[in-house]
């Protein structure tokens, strides 16, 4: 989409993009921190709902006949030197601001990036005899009285009432050291699991294994925890979703973690002793159990090793009742070139009153929540047709705790998880430059995440950027590949005006389906020489 830019006589005819095109069918705000989200509920900076025409629904386009200002907020005040100001208006008409006339898209949609003075900077645009201004107020940078505490970590003393953790979420995120880059990710904890605390800095709590996790994530018990036993272990060739485990008897959900490798895989258990040993027979992913450390500072370590080439797709480690599960997904096997008994994970991210980003029109055009819905739509579609079962974060406008979207694919343990997103920037950055595709992936999952950017940007037609490692709470899964991809940017004007396009959102969701598909394929290869 080209922008038009100054004294564009063209006239365009009126096109109403309905995103209703099939029936309505989660990354909430999934912890992406650059993402510039404005709530629904807040002032739309003097928009007259009344001129808006007829369809102010969300979920449609229609040619405003006012002016938008999506963003910023009238009023905002920020220590940047430069801001992007988003908005639509009639595309019929040129659009002015100060006087000056501005590049539009055949929407009407715009983005300027605009220099800022210190105090207050008032722009006004102008379109077809109407008027809307916006005041924006840029502080001196030592002027928000604000400070720094750093990463200063302070460890309870003995005279420290002691306390412990209790996780209150599925797949937790924990990281290494506080405030560490996502490289400093570890094993993410399941529900339950339970550790004593040893210290604190800002928003963590430190472990008793000296790994940092988020307070909001846990809840916090007086006392100290009992040294826990296991008194068997046991081996499941398959739980029922194509995954070996080893479940461990235990009393207590205890602090864990796993560390893969090549051929083996390390698992440590914190606060527990070794009281039991079974002899573990092999099957077609383990070889070999063995015990390298119970130690009497309170964790016992093991060592499993696997066949060689064994058919692993993903690890995970979760509570049943008394049981510890570490289980090791296998790769799936295809006959006849179909997807039968194939299960796919697709989440639609967003939803209901979490909008996810805004575009130019703000809530009076399509939303992120909107368009990730219906290309999670489209590829559910497509790969059904081809013979898997898809599993849905959402089929609606509705709300999905971030917890309970990650709770459900962990209940299911599919095939692959698919998250679908669109971009934002934040009001600092130059709206009209980032634009494109982009995927995101954790832990081992940079092939996967790999495949399917490399898939969809070739099958569409889109720019490409190298996959992203990231600590999303859709892509910190270790049980089974996981990736998340964001479309195209809503803060981009011609990225939006693509995106709320029907047949694009169509485009976008069989290219991920086919994408899943033909990875799936290019797995269950390997799979065919395994050793079984």
């Amino acid at each position: 989409m080209k922008i038009r830019g100054k004294r564009t006589a063209a006239v365009c005819t009126a096109i109403v993009l309905g995103i209703n095109m099939i029936p309505y069918a989660a990354h909430a705000t999934d912890d992406i921190n650059d993402m510039n989200v404005v709530q629904a509920s807040e002032d739309m900076n003097g928009v007259n709902t009344a001129d808006m025409g007829e369809n102010t629904a969300s979920s449609a386009y229609k040619n405003p006949q006012d002016i938008i200002i999506s963003q910023p907020n009238n009023g905002y005040t920020t220590t940047s030197s430069r801001v992007s100001i988003l908005g639509a208006a009639d595309y019929r008409y040129p659009v002015y601001m100060n006087g000056n006339e501005i590049g539009i898209t055949e929407h009407g949609f715009f983005a300027v990036y605009v220099n800022l003075n210190i105090g207050n900077n008032t722009f006004t645009f102008t379109n077809n005899g109407k008027s809307k201004s916006i005041t924006i107020t840029r502080k001196s940078s030592g002027s928000s009285g604000s400070s720094s505490s750093g990463n200063g970590i302070t460890y309870w003393s003995k005279s420290h009432a002691p306390k412990y953790a209790v996780v209150k979420g599925q797949n937790i995120s924990r990281m290494s050291v506080p405030g560490g880059d996502s490289k400093s990710l570890m094993m993410p904890l399941a529900t339950g699991t339970m550790a004593q605390i040893i210290g604190e800095t800002g928003s963590l709590y430190c472990l008793s294994d000296y790994s940092f996790v988020y307070k909001s994530n846990v809840t916090v018990h007086d006392g100290v925890l009992g040294r826990d036993a296991i008194t068997s272990m046991d081996l499941v060739d398959d739980n029922g979703y194509d995954c070996t485990e080893l479940q461990l008897s235990m009393g207590q959900k205890a602090l864990y973690n796993l560390e893969m490798g090549a051929q083996s895989a390390i698992l440590t258990i914190y606060n527990t002793d070794q009281l039991a040993w079974n002899i573990i027979p092999q099957n077609r992913i383990i070889k070999d159990i063995q015990v390298l450390e119970n130690r009497n500072e309170g964790y016992v370590k093991y060592q499993i090793t696997f066949q060689k080439d064994a058919p692993i797709n993903g690890y995970y480690v979760e509570f049943g009742e008394g049981k510890m599960l570490v289980g090791f997904k296998t790769i799936p096997t295809i006959t006849d070139d179909s997807l039968e008994g194939i299960r796919i994970h697709i989440d639609a991210g967003h939803g209901g009153t979490d909008t996810g980003a805004k575009g130019p029109m703000d809530v009076y055009g399509p939303l992120e929540k909107d368009i990730n819905l219906q290309i999670a739509l489209y590829a559910k579609q497509y790969l059904e047709s081809k013979g898997a079962t898809v599993i849905m974060t959402r089929t609606d406008d509705s709300d999905t705790a971030l917890a309970d979207r990650a709770a459900k694919v962990a209940a299911v343990k599919p095939d692959f998880s698919l998250s679908i997103h669109c971009n934002s920037m934040p009001v600092t950055a130059d709206y009209n430059n980032a634009k494109g595709f982009l995927t995101f992936y954790s832990f081992d999952n940079h092939s996967a995440a790999e495949y399917i950017n490399s898939y969809i940007t070739s099958k569409v037609g889109i720019n490409k950027s190298s996959a992203r490692y990231s600590n999303l709470a859709m892509t910190r899964m270790t049980g089974y590949p996981a990736v998340l991809f964001e479309t195209s940017f809503m803060s981009n004007p011609s990225d939006y005006e693509k995106m709320i396009d029907p047949e694009t959102q169509k485009q976008f969701g069989e290219a991920a389906g086919e994408a899943v598909e033909s990875f799936i394929k290019q797995l269950a290869e390997k799979n065919v020489n395994s050793y079984a």
